[in-house]
């Protein structure tokens, strides 16, 4: 993984551990949970950060014939979890799938698969952008 990817990973699990935090802090309060729910979607949004970033980008460089679909999926499901943007996953799974989308991109030649790649970037961006919106305003 460069550094770049590197630093885009550690972004997104950042951004979605402090979309737990100010979800949990922007709480009318009376919950008594508060703690341990934010303390299970804080370790869910780690162990989603660990199987994308750390296993799912590099066999998708090392194995590149499944890479467009993996990125799909991932994208797919980042995109329908911005309805539970607190929980930080629309940031590592939108993230997650643009960058296996690119790593399609950069180590394809089908068509198909390109096209693909290039959707799933999309969608994992468009995830990302939708999840900023709805941790800022919800």
């Amino acid at each position: 993984m460069s550094a770049r990817q590197a630093a885009a990973a550690a972004l997104a699990t950042a951004a979605g551990l402090g979309a737990i935090v100010v979800d949990r802090l922007s709480r009318d309060g009376a919950a008594d949970d508060t703690p341990l729910v934010a303390g299970l979607a804080g370790a869910v949004t780690l162990g989603f950060a660990v199987l994308v970033f750390a296993w799912a980008l590099p066999r998708a460089k090392s194995h590149g014939g499944r890479a467009s679909s993996m990125a799909l999926v991932t994208s797919v499901v980042g995109f329908f979890s911005v309805a539970s943007a607190w929980t930080g996953l629309p940031f590592v799974l939108g993230t997650g799938g643009a960058m296996l989308g690119t790593a399609v991109l950069r180590g394809t030649a089908s068509s198909r698969q390109r096209a693909v790649g290039t959707f799933a970037v999309g969608l994992g961006l468009g995830a990302v952008a939708l999840a900023i919106v709805t941790v800022w305003f919800g």
